[in-house]
């Protein structure tokens, strides 16, 4: 407990450097609008739940192991960029004056893929599963009860 602010402060710094979940937040912002944005927002922050859900439990300790693995998620995650760069250099050519006026439900047709967008391209980005293997440990004490220690208050 008594490194939770260090692990705060170094968490919030991290979580300003620019990197392909930055990238993905701002072009469905400035798309889509506000509303795109936060969805894509919460798909990466559901995504890293679940990155460190896999680095407690041991998963991304086996991905980062396994060449062949790491590897795959790295190929993975790239064919998944180059797919949603494709998809919007497509989607460019087709705007018109008139498809700028959209309607409510092609509004809500995008919902969804704004969140499946953020939660693909962080749970598929292999770099996060190293860097979170990397920087966790630094903050847990072997020799106490780790769920208890993040409960308790000193």
């Amino acid at each position: 407990m008594t490194h939770l602010f260090t692990f705060v402060i170094l968490a919030f710094l991290l979580v300003l450097l620019p990197g392909p979940d930055y990238v993905m937040i701002t072009k469905n912002t400035l798309k889509d609008g506000t509303q795109a944005g936060m969805r894509t927002l919460f798909g990466t922050c559901t995504a890293l739940c679940a990155h460190t859900t896999f680095a407690v439990v041991g998963l991304s300790a086996i991905i980062v192991k396994s060449a062949f693995l790491f590897s795959t998620f790295k190929i993975i995650g790239a064919v998944y960029l180059f797919y949603l760069g494709v998809k919007a250099l497509l989607s460019m050519r087709k705007i018109s004056a008139n498809s700028l006026q959209q309607t409510e439900k092609e509004t809500n047709t995008k919902q969804e893929p704004n969140f499946r967008q953020g939660v693909l391209t962080n749970l598929l980005n292999p770099k996060v599963a190293v860097f979170f293997l990397t920087f966790l440990p630094q903050f847990v004490n072997p020799n106490e009860n780790t769920l208890i220690s993040f409960t308790s208050s000193e």
